[in-house]
């Protein structure tokens, strides 16, 4: 499963894969504790429907402010030549308003190799503002997908630790607004399937130099706000504290 906000609304949308011939699954969150299924709306159920999915992830994969979702594929028992074993992963597309498009094939060789795919988990390995990726499949050396876009936007990220709250901060939401738009973001626990993300929260500035304002939403009920944080970094944010640089 796989968390995020997808259309922008300051709610988290679920992602879930499923077995082959049943597609992933695009749960629109409508508030109230209420999820529609939007996988068919969205172009997610024709794109996903015979592939085995195993670890998803939301990501920002060239800072343009809107996510993709990337999943890792692979059947759990082979009954080669009438279904396929081995699957590459997926990367499906964002564009602001919720509909999801695959761009694989046009993302480079290893979204097109097939692997007996298993685990997947994101983030910025080496710290380039542009996040990457670890997929683990059955039998198999890992395959780390690093992310060389040359067209990408800026970026901001946030490293929470709370004080009040629990030190990893798990249950943070923490919003961004910049140029007039507003995204959110919110520190899970654990990942999807036997896997674990970069623990910091990234977004996408596009062309914005600075985000104007950051809010921090922590568990015990405080919230800090931050101004004017410049893009190209990553932060410490430490609950009731001034933001300082990161470390890893």
């Amino acid at each position: 499963m796989a968390c995020g906000d997808l259309d922008g609304d300051g709610r988290p949308d679920l992602a879930v894969t499923n077995f082959y011939g049943e597609s992933t699954t695009l749960f629109h969150n409508l508030g109230g504790g209420l999820f529609v299924d939007q996988s068919a709306n969205l172009g997610l159920r024709a794109a996903s429907r015979f592939l085995l999915g195993f670890g998803a992830a939301f990501l920002d994969a060239d800072n343009d402010g809107r996510l993709e979702l990337a999943t890792a594929n692979g059947h759990v028992n082979d009954h080669r030549p009438a279904l396929p074993f081995a699957m590459p992963a997926r990367l499906y597309a964002g564009d602001g308003r919720g509909k999801l498009n695959d761009v694989s094939d046009a993302s480079g060789e290893p979204w097109r190799t097939p692997h007996i795919g298993r685990g997947l988990a994101v983030g910025d390995l080496d710290d380039d503002g542009k996040v990457d990726l670890l997929i683990v499949s059955q039998n198999e050396p890992a395959t780390y997908l690093h992310n060389e876009s040359a067209n990408v936007g800026r970026f901001i990220g946030f490293r929470l630790e709370g004080t009040k709250s629990n030190r990893d901060a798990v249950g943070a939401r923490v919003s961004v607004t910049e140029a007039g738009r507003r995204s959110t973001s919110w520190r899970t626990g654990g990942g999807s399937y036997l896997s674990a993300s970069d623990p910091r929260l990234r977004f996408g500035l596009g062309d914005a130099e600075k985000a104007d304002l950051v809010e921090v939403r922590w568990p015990s009920g405080r919230v800090d706000q931050f101004r004017d944080l410049r893009a190209g970094a990553y932060y410490h944010l430490r609950e009731g504290e001034p933001p300082a640089a990161a470390t890893r």
